[in-house]
């Protein structure tokens, strides 16, 4: 889940940070986004919409993004080496 205290949105679209390499950019785990365009009009859009290339690289400027949908990855499992 999307939590804006450690993230802000351009963080999660920008493909620049946030992702493994092997993973892509964080862009290209979107999956569904909802936004309110520049109408005021609610939108849905998810991974199939041929649209969802352009929402994924136009860093907000297609409207108002109120919720992300990101496909997850495993959990990487991280031990700790006592320092020597």
């Amino acid at each position: 889940m999307f939590d804006p205290v450690h993230h802000k949105l351009n963080d999660t679209l920008i493909p620049r940070q946030g992702s493994a390499p092997e993973y892509g950019s964080m862009s290209s785990l979107v999956v569904a986004v909802k936004l309110v365009d520049g109408k005021g009009k609610k939108r849905c859009f998810g991974a199939d919409d041929p649209k969802m290339s352009a929402i994924r690289a136009c860093l907000g400027l297609c409207g108002i993004i109120y919720e992300i949908s990101f496909q997850v990855k495993p959990k990487r499992q991280v031990s700790r080496q006592p320092n020597a």
